[in-house]
């Protein structure tokens, strides 16, 4: 975007998030209320029925959030990468926490700044209304992912996911050719639990795609797709014509 300031040019919230339906002008007053925070894995980027004055845009990182349940325990909800939005405008105290599942960048956007743009704005607020209904739709995606997958096609799906999404790239033509690296930004009992499944179930699952040769396990938390043409086939196997198309293509694609 032409006049855009030299720490937006390559955020992504400039390429797909709410800034990039901002004029120069409205881009302006924003960037003059917002300022970066840098969060490590594990720290609390706010918390449940926290009251905030602002709203984060991801510039790189995962982060999860989390849902408190009544037992005490919490359930991870969602995985967020850059460009997604984090807040609830002209609405009440967040109802989940946001935490770094790895290190994460995040620009924090004047709540009050934010709210007269998407009052004064029509693109930024069909934006805010646009990502609401994608909010929504990823939720349908995540209830029949848990309701309807195999274990083998969770563990596919989230594998595409990670490295897609972090890279940025589109998730409808995956480079079978070349081997992705991904940094998997949550435990694999943390996996477990976003996916539904037991911590056995997650590490039979990554044995069989090691022994097969589509990924390679490496150290710590690294795993090399070889074959993410081979993931894909997971993904649309047979029960793939009942899936809803925003499942079997895995992330939609960002609005440019």
């Amino acid at each position: 975007m032409r006049g855009a300031s030299p720490s937006c040019i390559e955020c992504p919230a400039l390429k797909r998030g709410l800034c990039g339906t901002l004029s120069c002008e409205e881009l302006t007053q924003l960037s003059r209320a917002s300022w970066c925070r840098r969060f490590y894995p594990g720290q609390i980027i706010y918390a449940e029925g926290e009251k905030l004055g602002y709203f984060c845009a991801i510039i790189s990182g995962v982060v999860k959030q989390l849902k408190s349940l009544p037992n005490g325990t919490q359930q991870i909800v969602r995985l967020l990468l850059p460009g997604d939005f984090l807040g609830r405008p002209f609405g009440d105290a967040p109802r989940s926490s946001a935490v770094a599942a790895t290190e994460v960048k995040v620009c924090r956007l004047s709540r009050a700044v934010v709210e007269r743009l998407a009052s004064d704005s029509r693109r930024a607020s069909r934006w805010l209304f646009e990502n609401i209904f994608d909010e929504l739709e990823n939720a349908q995606d995540r209830i029949t992912l848990l309701g309807r997958m195999t274990a083998e096609q969770k563990i596919a799906t989230f594998l595409l996911w990670v490295a897609r999404g972090a890279a940025g790239e589109s998730p409808h033509a995956p480079n079978s050719s070349a081997d992705l690296v991904v940094e998997l930004p949550l435990s694999r009992s943390e996996i477990a639990d976003y996916l539904g499944l037991t911590l056995e179930t997650i590490s039979r699952q990554l044995g069989r795609l090691r022994d097969q040769r589509i990924i390679t396990i490496g150290a710590s938390r690294t795993v090399i797709i070889h074959r993410s043409d081979a993931l894909e086939a997971a993904i649309t196997g047979p029960i793939a014509s009942e899936l809803p198309i925003g499942v079997v293509r895995l992330n939609r694609c960002r609005r440019t």
